[in-house]
This record gives C-alpha cells, sequence and structure tokens, in this order.
C-alpha cells in the first residue's frame, strides 16, 4: 500500500519534472553565492576599518606661521625679516604675495574669483613641524 502511494505522488504522474529541480538549484547557488559576497564584503570592510583606525600610521603636517604674524620676525640663522602686510597683500625680503578680486560677467551670469600672485625672490624649505597622531 504505502508503494503505490509512493508511486502515485513522486511518480509518473506527478508535474514535477528535472528542469525545475535544476532551476530551483541554480536560484538556491545564485542566492549562496550572493550571501557569501555580501558576508565577505561586511567582513573586509571591518577589517579595513580596524586597520585603519589601529594599524595604519596617520601624520598630520603642521606649518609653523610664527614668521608671519609679526612685522619683524627673526629666522632661524638670527637674521630679522622685514615684513609688510594687509588684507590682500603680503611683502617681505624673500616673498610678495599680491591677491586681486576679479569679476566677470553681468547679473546670474555674474562669478567672482580671486587671482594669487605670488613671487619668489630666494626659496628655501619651509619650517614643518610633524605631529603623529
Amino acid at each position: 500500500m504505502q508503494l503505490a502511494r509512493w508511486s502515485s505522488t513522486y511518480g509518473k504522474n506527478n508535474k514535477v519534472d528535472k528542469t525545475t529541480i535544476k532551476l530551483t538549484s541554480k536560484r538556491s547557488k545564485r542566492k549562496l553565492y550572493i550571501i557569501l559576497i555580501v558576508i565577505i564584503l561586511a567582513i573586509g570592510a571591518i577589517i579595513y576599518g580596524l586597520a585603519d583606525r589601529y594599524l595604519i600610521e596617520h601624520v598630520e603636517i603642521v606649518v609653523s606661521d610664527d614668521q608671519v604674524t609679526t612685522d619683524s620676525a627673526s629666522k632661524g640663522d638670527g637674521t630679522k625679516v622685514n615684513a609688510t602686510y594687509d588684507d590682500w597683500n603680503y611683502t617681505s625680503d624673500d616673498i610678495q604675495i599680491k591677491i586681486d578680486q576679479v569679476q566677470t560677467g553681468s547679473g546670474s551670469d555674474q562669478i567672482t574669483y580671486y587671482v594669487a600672485d605670488v613671487k619668489i625672490s630666494r626659496f628655501k624649505q619651509p619650517a614643518l613641524r610633524i605631529r603623529r597622531q
């Protein structure tokens, strides 16, 4: 009796054929691949975030602007720098900076931009301080 039930349920009379079973297994494999890729990407992002925080060395460079703020600051070799400056210009023995405001166009097409003219008479490497985080 059980054999007859099995053949009527799963046997030749059943409409499920091999192509339907193959399609279902392909879909499940595709879902499995997508899930694995998402998991691998998530783990990779977490590992990169941790490595960036704890293993990768971050360096911040701070440029000392002590010489700019005073009118006659001293250089590292003991000589004094004669500097004059305002909002749009800076002039010293070694460097001259001039900033111009330019407006072109009219109405809603008007554009404002700034141009800096920098003239250096003697170039030296600026004093840099490196601060590690």
